[in-house]
């Protein structure tokens, strides 16, 4: 062991000798030294480039200009932030409830629900047809009304005046009467075609129905309570899951949705050409009455049993 002069002791082994001016300098490097996160802090960036404050007074005023800059940004950032999250849950919630409502109409359960709406409303829309083509498609004042087969002067009674192909003097009312009554019939046909093939489908996807549910009973029955307690019969399982395979239409589908696309046509045409003849008052210099017409019974029918069947039509398409 050495003693310096100050009364420090060193060891010879470990650090070699140290002179006075050593020590002098090695003072001065200590009084120097600057800790990491102090220079870091104590640095000013101008364009990328770093370099220390000449005074103090820079670096307070940095200082200060940071944390005041600090106070403004964070609430507004944070306001923000949060906003932002705010929607965006808004967004994802609405999302997933659309995923869940799609998923719940496109499952067997929702797929056969739809097929009996549609049968129910296949058949009103044959019955509205029906009434359509023999109701009165245009009123007169009076009591008169016009009919795709003729005139009737008292629009109560079953008997016609003149009959359409009579009216030789106006061949645009004529020729619309006829064609509308000859689409009338074919929408008949069709809606009774697209009546029976969706009945069909009813009774394929309630046996579907029938048959996957006592199967779901067997299997249930041979679970093993002991290693399964939820499988004991009376809790459920013998139900059909919510997410249950959708039912294969196979070719029905395709009829129906052919069939009913030609009905929908057919009573387009039918309801077209007795708003041609209210529009263009055919043959108005002879019939002077039509400028008292108004649409009858049978043309609302007809219109609203297109709409009707539209209108499940596209949910059908959807869903099934």
């Amino acid at each position: 062991m050495e003693r310096y002069s100050d009364g420090s002791y060193t060891s010879s082994e470990t650090h070699s000798v140290r002179t006075p001016g050593q020590r002098a300098q090695r003072a001065d490097t200590d009084a120097a030294y600057v800790p990491r996160n102090e220079e870091q802090g104590n640095r000013i960036h101008y364009g990328g480039q770093s370099s220390y404050p000449e005074t103090s007074g820079e670096v307070h005023g940095n200082e200060r200009a940071g944390g005041n800059t600090a106070q403004k940004k964070g609430p507004e950032a944070s306001s923000m932030e949060k906003t932002f999250g705010k929607v965006n849950r808004v967004f994802c919630a609405q999302r997933e409830r659309a995923r869940a409502t799609v998923g719940s109409l496109t499952n067997s359960n929702g797929q056969q629900t739809t097929i009996y709406i549609f049968f129910y409303v296949a058949c009103i829309h044959l019955l509205f047809v029906i009434l359509s083509s023999t109701l009165s498609q245009l009123d007169m004042e009076g009591g008169g009304c016009y009919t795709f087969w003729g005139f009737k002067a008292d629009c109560d009674r079953v008997s016609y005046t003149t009959r359409t192909a009579l009216m030789g003097n106006c061949a645009q009312l004529r020729s619309s009467l006829q064609a509308g009554a000859a689409f009338s019939i074919l929408s008949i046909l069709a809606s009774a075609v697209a009546v029976t093939a969706s009945w069909i489908l009813c009774c394929r996807i309630h046996s579907a129905a029938s048959h996957a549910q006592y199967t779901n009973a067997d299997e249930t029955g041979r679970n093993d309570e002991a290693a399964n307690p939820s499988s004991v019969p009376g809790n459920g399982e013998n139900k059909r899951p919510a997410n249950a395979a959708s039912f294969d239409t196979g070719h029905l589908k395709t009829v129906i949705a052919v069939v009913v696309v030609v009905s929908l046509v057919f009573e387009l045409i039918c309801w077209t050409l007795i708003a041609c003849i209210y529009t263009n008052r055919y043959c108005d210099d002879t019939y002077f009455w039509f400028s008292e017409i108004t649409y009858g019974p049978g043309f609302g029918l007809g219109l609203t049993a297109w709409l009707m069947e539209l209108i499940a039509y596209v949910v059908f398409l959807v869903v099934v």
